[in-house]
């Protein structure tokens, strides 16, 4: 496992930590979602699978002597094994407390005077109380294990430091997401409502049909195919599918909304346009003629991608042939 961002993060003259996000970048969403944190997630997510994975190698090794055919049966009396190990008695210092009270006595990293920042003195403390209680369990777990044949104490205790640090690791992903989750919850306080991808959709077509003209504003794209003086044989239109959209429109709670386009149709009576002639095989082919459309599609993206579907229906006793 690479220890390179950790000891970037490290003064080497004062021993002490210097991360920070930069709000200034452009890529700073959240305080999840910025370059920092992500940085910061991926190391500790290597180094907690990689600690679990130490532990799971000495407790599958230990469950695999004891299941051979040569391990003498008395042996197996009282035998203790490595994955019985907890390590929940060890004190975790990962926690996402803040100290509204704080507004003197700060942190040395901090800034301002009235940071939220829990103060030196009391990180001590989780750092002196998490000493204390892995000590406790390293001389429990030693004395535990200590008559063992094959996996002694000094396993067990590699067990004991592995689960713990991997403890470290789940702590401090779930603070940050403790942290993000304040957040969410103060922006749905504020709005009531959680804002979807279908809300700014929403929002973008009620806004655009106020700022364009009638003339230009964007239509829905669906359209009846007809032959000229004849009624339509079907419909075809550009649908996009959102899950839970609340209209109730299919069996599955979907709501399919059809693609705003902007339309212009092009004139053809000068014969501008030569006639399209497409081959079906080799002694048929399709003249296509008729009026002539240009279509322009802009999208906006919120969280996930969009997803459309090209839809054609024909009516019962009808045909038509789409070309794509």
């Amino acid at each position: 496992v690479s220890l390179t961002w950790l000891l970037q993060n490290v003064n080497k003259d004062t021993l002490q930590a210097k991360f920070c996000v930069n709000r200034e970048k452009e890529s700073c969403r959240t305080p999840r979602n910025n370059d920092e944190v992500r940085q910061a997630w991926d190391f500790f997510y290597n180094v907690g699978d990689w600690f679990a994975g130490v532990g799971r190698y000495f407790t599958e090794k230990d469950r695999s002597i004891f299941q051979g055919r040569k391990v003498v049966e008395g042996q197996l009396r009282g035998k203790k094994y490595l994955y019985s190990i907890e390590g929940n008695g060890i004190f975790v210092p990962v926690l996402p407390i803040f100290d509204p009270t704080n507004t003197n006595d700060t942190m040395e990293m901090s800034d301002t005077s009235t940071s939220p920042l829990i103060r030196a003195e009391d990180v001590n403390r989780f750092l002196e109380k998490q000493y204390l209680t892995m000590s406790e369990e390293m001389k429990a777990v030693a004395s535990h294990f200590s008559s063992q044949p094959f996996m002694a104490a000094t396993e067990a205790t590699i067990v004991l430091l592995a689960k713990h640090a991997s403890s470290i690791t789940t702590y401090w992903g779930e603070s940050i997401n403790h942290i993000e989750d304040m957040l969410c919850t103060q922006l749905y306080n504020a709005i009531g409502k959680n804002v979807t991808s279908n809300d700014l959709n929403d929002f973008v077509r009620y806004h655009n049909q106020k700022l364009f003209a009638d003339s230009y504003a964007p239509e829905p794209f669906c359209y009846a195919i007809r032959r000229d003086g004849c009624f339509p044989d079907g419909a075809i239109s550009i649908e996009e599918k959102t899950i839970g959209g609340g209209n109730g429109r299919d069996n599955k709670g979907n709501d399919n909304k059809h693609a705003m386009t902007f339309t212009r149709q092009l004139e053809t009576s000068n014969g501008g346009y030569p006639i399209m002639h497409v081959p079906i095989n080799s002694a048929t082919y399709v003249q296509l003629t008729g009026d002539l459309f240009l279509h322009a599609w802009m999208l906006q993206q919120f969280q996930d991608k969009p997803s459309f579907q090209l839809v054609s229906r024909a009516r019962q006793f009808s045909s038509f042939l789409l070309l794509i």
